[in-house]
């Protein structure tokens, strides 16, 4: 399969999306064309690979709380090897979820 989401040219308005990076300053009484360095947030479409996976793994309709497989702490441990050249044992490494708020009427610009 290839990639499908390469498209670099296009501009993706996230104005009026609850967006973080786009629509703080307004909320926040700054200048509306501030933009925020410290927010990781993409400009670009995510890569299909990442949106065929998700597609995938909400399929099955139960959403409920899992746990990570040895897959999971084995590519962590690999990645801070490669990146630090720390070896870590799997005992070490806490796994802690993330929450995401998202407001009521979200609703997609355009």
């Amino acid at each position: 399969m290839s990639e499908r989401n390469l498209d670099f040219d296009t501009v993706i308005d996230r104005k009026g999306t609850y967006s973080l990076k786009y629509d703080f300053a307004r909320e926040r009484r700054m200048p509306e064309d501030l933009l925020p360095l410290w927010v990781a947030d993409m400009d670009f479409r995510t890569t299909s690979y990442v949106e065929d996976a998700i597609v995938k793994r909400a399929a099955h309709g139960i959403y409920g709380y899992s746990e990570p497989d040895s897959f999971y702490f084995d590519a962590v441990s690999s990645w801070i090897s490669r990146h630090h050249g720390w070896n870590v044992r799997r005992e070490w490494l806490v796994k802690t979820p993330g929450v995401v708020f998202v407001r009521e009427g979200i609703h997609q610009a355009g």
